[in-house]
């Protein structure tokens, strides 16, 4: 059984924008993107495995990439295929960017740029991996209920403190988002996540005669990559740029999303 995935304009010729989505969200995060860059490229959003409309069961059950983010990076390289897409351009935000260096691992030729949002190269330090066990552990025991207590317990993590004080409207979005995720597909994703090797090996291939040119967006205020650590990401990559979006925090395309639809717009050839 296949992920649940949208495509704005399935005969268009130019290489696709794939929108990769953060944990524990689903591809509705990226509404505000698609209704502003489909009027000049293609947009594909997907659903991980049990997250929004995707179904658990898509995610491998034996093989290659079992219990790790390279199944989900196999999940999109399927969907390629399956839509004849020999290259895209690849935005991953948080989770997203995770998958989106797993797929560079695996399938380089692929990407045709990579835009990595609030997210990390680095594994998980000891203490970063006991918290996702630690969430794993609580959602075993509580199921649906669990799903709340983390809704609850992320969303100030999430969100940029000018966000909290001031859209209210977007915190309860954001919230609903985050209770459209399945216990077993929040499971299988900490796992995956906590899990994850070092990528910071492959970012010098980046740019220069790989023809990948990558884009750095965090927003200011974000708790949990903040500026800083996008910085010295964005100095491990050659030729790469950054932009600082104001008045965010972990989600700028949702808190800032006019600033983060241009400074994509600028990007994108």
């Amino acid at each position: 059984m296949s992920i649940s995935w949208s495509d704005s304009d399935p005969g268009g010729r130019r290489d696709p924008v794939v929108f990769l989505h953060a944990f524990p969200l689903n591809c509705a995060m990226w509404e505000e993107q698609v209704l502003d860059l489909s009027k000049s490229h293609r947009t594909i959003t997907l659903d991980w495995p049990g997250f929004g409309k995707s179904p658990i069961s898509a995610l491998p059950a034996n093989g290659e990439g079992v219990g790790s983010l390279d199944g989900y990076a196999l999940c999109v390289l399927d969907l390629f295929n399956r839509l004849g897409i020999d290259r895209a351009h690849v935005c991953g935000l948080s989770m997203g960017g995770y998958v989106a260096l797993s797929l560079l691992r695996l399938a380089p030729q692929r990407i045709r740029s990579l835009i990595l949002c609030d997210t990390r190269a680095t594994a998980d330090t000891p203490e970063a991996r006991q918290a996702r066990y630690e969430m794993v552990s609580m959602i075993r025991q509580s199921g649906e209920e669990g799903i709340e207590r983390l809704a609850s317990a992320m969303i100030e993590r999430l969100l940029g403190d000018s966000t909290l004080t001031s859209n209210r409207e977007l915190v309860s979005r954001v919230l609903n988002l985050m209770r459209q995720s399945s216990p077993v597909g929040v499971e299988r994703a900490l796992v995956a996540m906590a899990g994850r090797p070092d990528s910071t090996n492959l970012l010098p291939q980046l740019g220069g005669s790989s023809g990948i040119d990558t884009l750095i967006i965090v927003g200011n205020e974000d708790k949990l990559t903040p500026p800083s650590e996008m910085k010295t990401l964005a100095g491990l990559i050659p030729n790469s740029s950054i932009s600082v979006i104001e008045k965010a925090g972990h989600l700028p395309n949702l808190e800032q999303a006019e600033v983060f639809n241009r400074i994509i717009r600028e990007f994108l050839p």
